[in-house]
C-alpha cells in the first residue's frame, strides 16, 4: 500500500530549499561525515536529480519501514515531551554544560550512563555506549580516531527501522531485565519533515561486537547517495541498519505513533504502561 503523504511535492521541496546541507566542508577540520556531492549554485540540472532521488528511495524506505523505533532511559518522555528528542551534544549544549566534562562526553566512551541537569530545564540521562569496544573501535575506523567517531554518534539521534533490531538491542545482557522508554515514530511524516537531516546507516553503528564492522567518513550518508537498491537483496532486517538525525528532533510528538514503557523478560516483549498513544486525528498529517 502506498503512504498517503506527496514526498515527492513534499520532500523535493524541501530538498531544494536546503541545497546548502550538500557543499562539502571545506573547514579543514576532521569529520567522519560522507563527502557529498558538490553543488554549485546555479546547477540546477544537479540538484533537481538529487532531489528526485532523494524522494524516490524516501517514498520506497517510507513503504518499506512505515514505523522508527528507539529506546530511550526509562522515564525520559516527560522531558522529551517538553525539549525533543534531542542529541547528546545538543543536550550539552542546552543544558550548558561546560568543558572540560562536555568534550569529555563528546568525544570519549561513556562507560556508565551519566546524569545531567539544569536549574530550568531539568534533567536527562546520556545512555551508556557499552556495546563500543575502544580497542576494536580502533581498529575498524577506516579514516577517523575514536575521538572523532564518537563526536559523530554524539551530534546525532538514532532510530531502527526493523523491530526485531530495537528487541535485539533490549535483549543485550546490558539492557535486558531492564525498563527502557520505546518511542514509535510514523515513517512517511517524518521522513518528510526531515529529510534534509537524514542520515542512514547500513551497520550498527553504536557496537564493535562480535564482529567490528569496517566504518568511516561514507557510513552515516545522506537519502540520495545511499545505495538502497544494491542493499534490496539483504531484506528488511539489513537494506538500512539506522535511520539518524542530525542535532534531534525537537518536535518529535507531532510524529509518535506510541510510547511505552517496556521491557524484554524471559526472551518476551513485556509492556509496562503505556504512555502515549495519539488518536490517528490528531496525527500529523501534509
Amino acid at each position: 500500500m502506498r503512504n498517503e503523504y506527496n514526498f515527492t511535492k513534499g520532500i523535493r521541496g524541501k530538498y531544494l530549499g536546503n541545497v546548502a546541507h550538500r557543499v562539502l566542508d571545506t573547514s579543514g577540520n576532521q569529520t567522519c561525515r560522507p563527502p557529498s556531492v558538490c553543488i554549485v549554485p546555479g546547477n540546477h540540472d544537479l540538484v533537481e536529480r538529487v532531489a528526485a532521488r532523494t524522494s524516490e528511495i524516501a517514498e520506497q524506505l517510507t513503504e518499506r519501514y512505515p514505523v522508527l523505533y528507539h529506546m530511550g532511559w526509562y522515564g525520559s518522555w516527560p522531558s522529551i515531551q517538553k525539549l525533543g528528542l534531542l542529541s547528546t551534544s545538543a543536550l550539552l549544549d542546552l543544558f550548558q554544560i561546560p568543558d572540560p566534562q562536555r568534550t569529555d562526553l563528546l568525544t570519549k566512551q561513556r562507560r556508565t550512563s551519566v546524569p545531567i541537569s539544569h536549574e530550568v530545564y531539568g534533567s536527562a540521562v546520556l545512555r551508556d555506549q557499552k556495546p563500543l569496544s575502544e580497542k576494536n573501535l580502533a581498529r575498524c575506523l577506516t579514516d577517523c580516531d575514536p575521538a572523532t567517531w564518537y563526536k559523530t554518534l554524539n551530534e546525532r539521534v538514532f532510530f531502527w527501522l526493523n523491530r526485531d533490531r530495537l528487541l535485539k538491542l533490549m535483549s543485550a545482557a546490558e539492557y535486558v531485565e531492564k525498563p527502557h522508554t520505546v518511542i514509535e515514530v510514523e515513517t512517511a511524516a517524518f521522513v518528510s519533515q526531515y529529510v534534509n537531516q537524514i542520515e542512514l546507516s547500513h551497520i550498527n553503528t553504536g557496537n564493535t561486537r562480535p564482529y567490528p564492522h569496517r566504518r568511516g567518513r561514507s557510513t552515516f550518508r545522506k537519502i540520495a547517495d545511499y545505495p538502497y537498491a544494491e542493499r534490496l537483496h539483504l531484506g528488511d532486517y539489513s537494506t538500512v541498519v539506522e535511520l539518524t538525525v542530525l542535532g534531534g528532533v525537537r518536535d518529535i510528538g507531532k510524529y509518535v505513533r506510541c510510547v511505552e514503557h517496556a521491557m524484554i523478560t524471559k526472551g518476551e516483549y513485556q509492556v509496562i504502561n503505556r504512555l502515549f498513544k495519539p488518536d490517528a486525528k490528531h496525527r500529523v498529517r501534509q
